[in-house]
């Protein structure tokens, strides 16, 4: 209904043909690179239970939101949670009211700013980061990162209220505050889009630094000799069992090295394909192992506690 099934046009070519879709799958897409897990959740599910398992929620293309959810967003930081949302957020309303502060519905007080400006670009462009901050600690000043369809600028509020990046003439591009025992970080565009299209990797950086500053522990650890062949690791669990997958994705071949939290303290490693135990050694709370992996070669691991 706001612009979300409408592709961006770039110097008269058509970029992508659903902004929200395509901006999920930019934030997918830098965890799971990174192998951390990522939840679908549903706006019916922004219950406080629900959210309270959450360290990190993330509202990409946040134009369009119910009053209900927008207050379930607000109480979810009140609590102790940490929001970053994209541009125009709550915007428009379940009924197709414009609200007149934007960030909408209160959100201006829980990212302390509002909309000053927003102007359409005709073409990618980028904002850069202004300053040391600990919820960027992969990005240093003068890193940019790529946006999309709007710069939104901001007026800054509130005496704790921070900004970290700002658009090419300086008007502020990002702004992080707290607001009850929890936090948020506005980006004045759409960088999950824009990674989804342009693949920069300041932007992954963007997001995978969020999880690191909030201390987001991956499920897998996992290491490549080869920088640019991604391993992909995968987890099954079950009452007392794990089945451990590695995908080499790369077209080289690689050693990847696994490092995960056993469930058991005896158990025994198999590798399901030969039958073979496999070798491993501990290092500090979790189990790791290594294994040569040719090019889009999968290895299986089974892990079974032991009594």
């Amino acid at each position: 209904m706001v612009g979300g099934q409408q592709a961006f046009t770039s110097e008269g070519q058509s970029v992508g043909v659903n902004n929200v879709s395509e901006s999920l799958q930019g934030v997918y897409r830098a965890y799971f690179e990174q192998h951390i897990p990522v939840d679908f959740v549903h706006v019916r599910d922004l219950g406080p239970e629900r959210l309270r398992a959450y360290k990190l929620l993330i509202v990409p293309y946040p134009v369009m939101m119910s009053q209900e959810h927008v207050a379930a967003l607000r109480r979810y930081v009140q609590d102790g949670g940490t929001l970053v949302t994209e541009a125009r957020c709550g915007w428009v309303d379940e009924k197709g009211f414009s609200s007149p502060v934007i960030p909408g519905g209160g959100l201006d007080e829980v990212l302390g700013c509002r909309e000053s400006e927003l102007m359409p670009i005709a073409k990618p462009s980028a904002l850069t980061i202004k300053t040391v901050d600990e919820a960027l600690p992969l990005l240093k000043p003068g890193d940019k990162l790529d946006t999309l369809f709007f710069e939104e600028t901001f007026n800054v509020f509130g005496s704790r209220s921070r900004v970290l990046a700002e658009f090419g003439d300086g008007r502020p591009a990002m702004v992080a505050a707290p607001f009850g025992q929890g936090q948020a970080i506005i980006v004045g565009s759409f960088p999950g889009s824009a990674y989804h299209h342009f693949h920069n990797p300041n932007n992954a950086k963007f997001f995978v630094g969020l999880a690191e500053w909030l201390k987001v522990r991956r499920p897998v650890e996992v290491s490549s000799s080869e920088p640019d062949v991604l391993v992909e690791a995968r987890v099954l669990e079950g009452d007392g069992s794990r089945v451990l997958f590695a995908f080499n994705r790369g077209e080289k071949k690689t050693l990847a090295k696994l490092a995960f939290k056993s469930p058991a303290a005896k158990f025994k490693l198999i590798d399901l394909e030969t039958g073979q135990a496999v070798s491993y050694s501990f290092e500090e709370d979790r189990v790791a192992m290594a294994k040569e992996l040719a090019p889009r070669e999968v290895w299986v691991l089974a892990l079974t506690s032991v009594k």
